[in-house]
C-alpha cells in the first residue's frame, strides 16, 4: 500500500508525458468528406436517389470496419449530398458547394452527360475525382474523370444483343432518345447496333428530356408497328409514362430499356401489367442476382434499411469501396496519387462482383472505365427476373460495332 502510493505521483508523471509528446498517443480519426452531387428530385431522381442510399451504406460499412488509414491517418468518411436537379446551372452551383465549401476531393456524380459537360472542367482545375455517370466514353485528357457505371458503347450493345436473343423473331424498332447531347451519344450508338444486330430502325426521334406527354409522338409511333420501342436513355419516371400511355393505345409488343429500369418506378407509374415484358440492363434485384456473398449481403442490408431494392444503387456502394482501395494503396488522400493508383497496371479493387479494375484504354486511350459485368433482366409475371451477365471480354466485340468498326 505504501509502494503504491509512492509510485502513484509518478505514474501521474509519465500519463501526462505520453499525453503531450506527439506520437506516443493515439491519434483521434479525422473526417474525410465524400461528395455525392445527383438528381434527388423530379423524374431523375430514380436514378440519383440509389446513388444516395448506397453510398452512404457503403460509408457506415467503412467507419465500422475502422475508416480508411492512409499517410499514417485514419479517416472517418462522410457523405454530403447535394441535389443537382439534372440540371446544369443547378449542377455547378452543387459542385462549387461541394469543393470550395466542403473541401471534397471525391465526388459521386452527376448523372448526365450534358450536365457532366457543364461541371467537368471544374473538377479537372481542382483535381477534383468524379464518379460519373453518362453517355459519353472517356477521353485521354479527363485525368480525373472516371465512370463509376458503365457507358452508351457497353450498354446499348449488350442490351440490344440481349433482346435479339430473346426476341429472334424481331426485325424492327422505334428508337426514342433524349434531346440532349448524351440523347444523341446514345442515339449513334444505337443505330450501329442496330445495323450490326440486321435491325430495321423504322423510327427515330428524339424527346424532351423532361417530356410526359407521348401520346403525340406515339400517334406516329404505333403505325410503323415495330417489333419492338427502345426507349433509350429516358429516365425511368419519364419512360414509364411512355410505356403507360402506349399500352392504354393499345401497343402489346415489348420494350427495351437499354440505359436500364427501375421495376418499383414502372409498376408505380405504368403498372405490373404494362410493364410485363419490359427488357433493360442493369438491376435491382441484387439478392437474387447474387453472384458473390459481398452482394447478398449487402442487397439484404439495403433492403432492410431503405424497404425497396434500387436499380443501379449497389453499383455506387462499389464506388465508394474504390475510393478506400486507392486511398489505402497509394497511401495519401491525394487525387492525383489515388488517379495514378487506379490506372496502374495490375491494380485491383473490391466489389460486390469481386475484383474489378479500371479499363478502357484499348478502345479510348485511357483506363477510367470500371470492368465490371452487366446483368440484363425482363419483367415477367410481375417480378423483374435476371436473365443472364455481360463480362468485359464478351463486350469487347459489341463496343466495336457500336463504334462502327
Amino acid at each position: 500500500m505504501v509502494l503504491a502510493k509512492k509510485l502513484l505521483p509518478l505514474l501521474v508523471v509519465v500519463a501526462l508525458i505520453i499525453a503531450i509528446i506527439p506520437g506516443c498517443a493515439a491519434k483521434p480519426p479525422e473526417t474525410l468528406k465524400i461528395g455525392i452531387a445527383q438528381p434527388l428530385t423530379g423524374g431523375w431522381a430514380a436514378w440519383g436517389v440509389p446513388v444516395d442510399r448506397a453510398a452512404r451504406l457503403a460509408i457506415d460499412d467503412i467507419n465500422a470496419a475502422g475508416g480508411v488509414n492512409a499517410g499514417g491517418k485514419t479517416y472517418m468518411l462522410e457523405a454530403v449530398s447535394e441535389d443537382t436537379e439534372a440540371d446544369s446551372a443547378v449542377a455547378i452551383t452543387a459542385f462549387k458547394k461541394l469543393i470550395y465549401e466542403h473541401e471534397v476531393g471525391y465526388i459521386l456524380g452527376p448523372m448526365s452527360s450534358v450536365v457532366n459537360k457543364a461541371i467537368q472542367p471544374l473538377c479537372e482545375a481542382n483535381k477534383v475525382i468524379q464518379l460519373f455517370q453518362g453517355s459519353y466514353p472517356p477521353s485521354p485528357e479527363d485525368f480525373y474523370n472516371f465512370r463509376g457505371t458503365l457507358i452508351s458503347e457497353q450498354f446499348a450493345p449488350s442490351a440490344f444483343a440481349a433482346m435479339v436473343k430473346l426476341y429472334p423473331e424481331a426485325k424492327t424498332v422505334a428508337i426514342l432518345n433524349r434531346d440532349d447531347e448524351g440523347g444523341r451519344i446514345f442515339h449513334d450508338v444505337t443505330c450501329n447496333v442496330c445495323n450490326a444486330l440486321g435491325l430495321e430502325i423504322v423510327f427515330d426521334e428524339f424527346v424532351d428530356p423532361h417530356e410526359e406527354d407521348f401520346y403525340p409522338i406515339l400517334t406516329k409511333i404505333l403505325p410503323t408497328n415495330p417489333d419492338f420501342i427502345s426507349v433509350g436513355g429516358i429516365p425511368p419516371g419519364y419512360h414509364a409514362l411512355l410505356i403507360k400511355q402506349a399500352r392504354e393505345m393499345g401497343y402489346t409488343k415489348p420494350f427495351l430499356a437499354p440505359t436500364g429500369s427501375d421495376t418499383a418506378v414502372m409498376f408505380d407509374i405504368a403498372g405490373a401489367e404494362a410493364a410485363e415484358g419490359l427488357v433493360g440492363v442493369g438491376t435491382a434485384d441484387y439478392i437474387g442476382l447474387a453472384t458473390t456473398p459481398l452482394m447478398k449481403d449487402v442487397g439484404e442490408r439495403y433492403l432492410e434499411k431503405y424497404g425497396t431494392q434500387d436499380a443501379w444503387s449497389l453499383e455506387y456502394y462499389n464506388n465508394i469501396l474504390y475510393i478506400k482501395a486507392g486511398m489505402e494503396a497509394a497511401d495519401s488522400i491525394d487525387t492525383t496519387a489515388v488517379a495514378n493508383v487506379w490506372r496502374s497496371p495490375g491494380f485491383t479493387m473490391p466489389s460486390i462482383y469481386g475484383e474489378v479494375s479500371w479499363i478502357g484504354e484499348e478502345f479510348w486511350g485511357i483506363n477510367s472505365i470500371v470492368s465490371c459485368p452487366l446483368p440484363y433482366t425482363q419483367i415477367q409475371s410481375g417480378k423483374e427476373v435476371v436473365l443472364g451477365v455481360v463480362t468485359w471480354e464478351e463486350m469487347k466485340p459489341l463496343i466495336r460495332a457500336a463504334m462502327g468498326d
